[in-house]
């Protein structure tokens, strides 16, 4: 999965947390191993991680709202 095909910046304005810095320091972890797992092929590791950390499900982060809109249309 991939950081275009998630919620995980919509997520991260709304509980503004601007920066992947930010968010490395909210989840304990280097800035540079957040962008490496954000721009690269995000595992569910990481996704559950920042889920925890920011108090929102995994499903919040990684299903598209533009994904439902697309489906609808379709039908």
């Amino acid at each position: 999965m991939t950081r275009d095909e998630t919620n995980i910046d919509e997520i991260l304005n709304k509980k503004k947390v601007l920066t992947d810095k930010a968010l490395a320091e909210l989840i304990g972890i280097s800035p540079v191993s957040v962008s490496q797992r954000l721009n690269g092929s995000i595992t569910m590791n990481t996704i559950e991680l920042i889920a925890k950390t920011l108090s929102v499900s995994v499903e919040d982060l990684i299903v598209k709202k533009s994904y439902f809109k697309k489906y609808k249309d379709n039908e």
